[in-house]
């Protein structure tokens, strides 16, 4: 098996939407109006690189862009069979489009050769008989995919598909639950309508002869320190549909750094026509554990699997391998609670999360290079867990690759989202079945996988009252989409992938989606979309939540000053705009400006005092709901939304549309350090709970107690806390004492850098007397970057550095007399001045 990849030199037509399929002959006879592209490609950035559609991420250009929607879209390929090694001899030669978005006819020298209907899975077909000698051309005909659902479709789903009204009339569309697509592309909260449409991952022909492996599925069966039991088996056509065949030799091997570590072999294989189905098992003595980030090392193996038929040798495309085991902790805690943790190696984790969706809204543009900044940073925030949401697109394979490689799990959706969907038509139901088959298929052997999930809030919706004035209830007869995620997408799961955990939902559990007792919940209704303002801009709500695990939440914040300038283009910035409403979040409703008047200035602000104070508002209610989820016993994960940026706005997100880092960033990077203390109120005392998720034991002491703001009154004691190896427990206890937290605070101090520093948060920040400053008293470059040395004279509150670069930490707080050191990457030779908040 070869791979012959043709994604440069492609060509893109625009036509009217009625040229159909049968227009072929036309549009390869047109000579003008073509544009060049390669792939992947969505029809916008050729339009985009002609200077025909201006970028749609800045200012309003979005609305400018939606005639793409009533228009159909021919992309061209001419090729020499040269570029196709092997292709005379070959038994097939497989044509694949490893994407298309959407509604697509494909077209081999003038024959049409297929129709497909989605862009969740891949389009494959032998056209070995359609190549010939000399010039070949492959022609595929697209569009956004609107124009074949009618309107009265809906009527069979009574309209139960979600949409931004009446917050914006301009974005959402029904029509997209009939549409095997991104569901984001027609309009979100945080993203505008830019409908997709294109040739959006790789094209190939794939030469086959004689027998072809066509999947394999590896797991780690049972490990121990001194043993590790890998299983698996392999799918294998025998291209024959008349003779048996011998495969003489089948051999998987599995190496580290170079060096063979097991094979197992099968000789003398009797292959009968069509698929076979080989298992496997070898053992790897003394293996190297894959771990998530923070916990241990994320090390891979590579395997290497090949056969001999016929005399023809045939390989399987190179793979890596995680020794790992997962599963998803259900116990019984009591008579109303349940569990819901991953245990990873048998142990038990707290799933440190991030939502995530595209970082584009061309979502063709996000190239490898993009994610793997994105994931980057992500590690840098110490993030174990990505959940990627349902109503976006699986990502592209070196996404997984790059989540193996930073030890971040991944919990994954399936692609429906907060709408109802039509499982009683034979035709998308059977859309629905090939897309999770191929996408379990090809997910499975990936160590980042934790977990698939079969749809975001599509269980909720239905779970209130005429939620949405629908009036719609499932039943078993008509379950209106949700056939898919409990059977369906189940049944894929168990066949393909059994060692991989399956959740019907999100959120889902109990006796109806939100519960606290069983399962996970998206904690919205209480905190930041509460009809009462207090709710949402108090962090002290989250010490009140008592579900198991928290996979959907956040607090909205605005960008930095260079990014807001970036998104705006041309146009004046002015709080209140069309493109300043444009790109605030539909779900803000002033709790931006509410949050700054409760923890900052009841006054009037500057747009940079608006930025700074609305950025550090956002720090505060991630960092302490972070810290709140982290601190209780029963809970296991705390993933917030969302990561990253689909666009450039005011919106959920700690790292923008632009790469940089929001003041919130550095918030949830400290909450989610793998060694923290976190300090809370309870019944009169105050309670020290001990996190340790490294793999060594850890001891320190802790100057303990009372603070005054101005650090000339310490009502401490030094206190000995030991912190075992993936520990998480509470690990000191005192009783509160009567002191003004106006003018002091209550912390723990470790004698050692690897643990921050903790305090305990009595108050609001405009209620506290700090009179502090801190000041670099030292500079040292290391390597490209430079170390700063600061120190504080009385308490700190936020103290930052305003140069774009990125640092170990920003925005941080410092008790009176502290110093810290601050690596600044890439700043050799600068010399940042610190600046605080609060001043």
């Amino acid at each position: 098996m070869s791979r012959s990849y043709i994604n440069n030199g492609w060509s893109l037509l625009e036509r009217p939407i009625t040229d159909t399929k049968e227009m072929h002959d036309a549009v390869i006879g047109t000579e003008d109006g073509w544009m060049s592209c390669d792939i992947p490609c969505d029809v916008s950035m050729p339009l985009i690189a002609a200077g025909r559609l201006l970028e749609p991420t800045v200012a309003d250009n979005c609305y400018k862009n939606e005639w793409i929607e009533d228009r159909s879209w021919w992309f061209k390929k001419i090729f020499d069979p040269m570029v196709i090694p092997g292709w005379k001899e070959a038994d097939c030669v497989e044509l694949v489009f490893s994407s298309l978005d959407l509604i697509a006819d494909i077209f081999v020298n003038g024959y049409w050769i297929g129709n497909h209907k989605s862009c969740h899975y891949e389009f494959r077909q032998n056209v070995r008989k359609y190549i010939k000698e000399g010039e070949n051309i492959i022609l595929v005909r697209l569009t956004v995919g609107l124009e074949t659902v009618p309107y009265e479709d809906l009527a069979e789903v009574n309209g139960a598909i979600c949409t931004e009204e009446p917050r914006r009339k301009d974005r959402g569309d029904k029509r997209r639950g009939f549409l095997r697509k991104p569901q984001y592309v027609f309009g979100w909260d945080w993203s505008p309508r830019i409908a997709t449409c294109g040739i959006v991952d790789d094209v190939y022909f794939e030469v086959l002869k004689t027998a072809v492996i066509r999947n394999v599925y590896i797991y780690t069966k049972t490990i121990s320190l001194e043993e590790a039991v890998i299983a698996g088996e392999l799918e294998i056509e025998n291209l024959s549909p008349l003779c048996t065949k011998d495969a003489q030799k089948i051999r998987i091997d599995i190496s580290y750094n170079g060096k063979n570590t097991a094979a197992a072999e099968v000789d003398d294989q009797l292959l009968c026509s069509g698929l076979n189905y080989i298992p496997f098992s070898l053992n790897i003595t003394d293996p190297i554990l894959w771990w998530p980030n923070g916990m241990g090392g994320h090390d891979l193996y590579d395997v290497d699997i090949s056969m001999v038929c016929d005399k023809e040798t045939v390989t399987y495309p190179k793979m890596q391998l995680g020794i790992r085991t997962i599963e998803l902790d259900q116990h019984r805690i009591d008579e109303k609670r349940r569990h819901f943790a991953f245990r990873v190696n048998g142990t038990e984790i707290f799933s440190k999360g991030g939502d995530w969706v595209p970082s584009d809204p061309i979502y063709a543009r996000v190239d490898d290079q993009r994610l793997e900044k994105i994931i980057k940073e992500a590690g840098k925030a110490n993030l174990n867990t990505f959940r990627i949401w349902g109503g976006a697109v699986y990502n592209r394979e070196k996404f997984y690759e790059l989540c193996d490689q930073s030890g971040i799990l991944i919990w994954q959706d399936f692609m429906f989202a907060c709408s109802a969907y039509p499982d009683h038509l034979d035709w998308f139901v059977d859309l629905c079945e090939k897309e999770i088959d191929y996408q379990t298929k090809r997910l499975r052997n990936h160590a980042c996988m934790a977990l698939f999930c079969g749809n975001n809030e599509c269980h909720e919706i239905f779970s209130y009252e005429n939620f949405g004035g629908w009036g719609v209830k499932p039943s078993n007869e008509k379950q209106f989409g949700l056939k898919i995620s409990n059977n369906t997408a189940r049944k894929y799961v168990h066949y393909n992938c059994p060692k991989i955990p399956y959740w019907n939902s999100s959120p889902y559990g109990g006796a109806a989606p939100q519960s606290t007792t069983v399962g996970d919940v998206h904690y919205w209704n209480d905190a930041m979309m509460s009809s009462v303002m207090e709710n949402r801009i108090t962090p002290e709500i989250f010490d009140s939540v008592t579900s198991g695990f928290i996979s959907e939440y956040g607090y909205i914040g605005p960008t930095c000053m260079e990014t807001i300038k970036d998104y705006h283009g041309d146009a004046d910035i002015a709080k209140g705009s069309v493109i300043w409403d444009l790109h605030n979040n539909t779900m803000e409703k002033d709790t931006v400006d509410a949050g700054i008047k409760k923890h900052y200035s009841t006054g009037d602000l500057s747009l940079q005092e608006y930025v700074l104070y609305a950025g550090m508002v956002q720090g505060i209610l991630l960092g302490y709901s972070l810290e709140a989820f982290r601190s209780k016993p029963y809970c296991c994960g705390g993933i917030f939304w969302m990561f990253n940026d689909c666009w450039g706005e005011v919106g959920w997100t700690v790292l923008d549309y632009y790469l940089r880092r929001k003041i919130a960033f550095y918030a949830v990077k400290r909450a989610f350090e793998p060694v923290i203390i976190i300090l809370r109120k309870e019944n009169g005392q105050i309670r020290a709970t001990g996190i340790n998720e490294t793999d060594k034991d850890m001891e320190c002491i802790c100057e303990t107690g009372w603070i005054s703001y101005d650090g000339q009154m310490r009502e401490t004691r030094n206190v000995k806390l030991y912190l075992p190896k993936r520990s998480r427990s509470v690990v000191h206890v005192c009783d509160m004492h009567e002191y003004d937290p106006a003018y002091g605070c209550f912390a723990m101090i470790p004698d050692t850098d690897a643990v921050n520093a903790s305090v305990l948060r009595e108050n609001d920040i405009c209620e506290r007397h700090l009179c502090g400053h801190v000041s670099a008293i030292r500079y040292c470059d290391k390597g490209d970057d430079l170390v700063i040395t600061g120190r504080s004279e009385g308490f700190v509150h936020g103290a930052y550095f305003a140069e774009d670069y990125k640092y170990s930490d920003n925005y941080f707080d410092m008790l009176p007399g502290a110093t810290k050191d601050i690596t600044v990457y890439g700043a050799k030779g600068k010399r940042p001045v610190p600046k605080q908040v609060i001043k």
